[in-house]
């Protein structure tokens, strides 16, 4: 069983493509699910997607990892301000 949300939606439906016989039951819970030949860059706002771009250049592979504390900023809302 595969569960997600948010972005594991997109590595979720790659899982399900690749190995169908082997996951029986999956939950997506707010996750993004991409349209075919779509990208998931393509659904963070134009105005913040350079800095991803930046990030993925500067990685010998492509990829990258937000730090904690980039997470939580971007991410989730402070309780402490409510």
């Amino acid at each position: 069983m595969l569960v997600g949300h948010s972005l594991a939606g997109v590595g979720i439906a790659k899982a399900l493509r690749s190995e169908p016989t082997f996951i029986q039951h999956s939950i997506l819970v707010a996750a993004l699910v991409l349209k075919p030949g779509e990208r998931g860059i393509d659904r963070i706002p134009e105005n913040r997607r350079s800095s991803y771009f930046e990030l993925a250049d500067a990685s010998t592979d492509g990829s990258f990892t937000l730090s904690p504390e980039v997470i939580k900023r971007v991410f989730f809302n402070d309780l402490n301000d409510a």
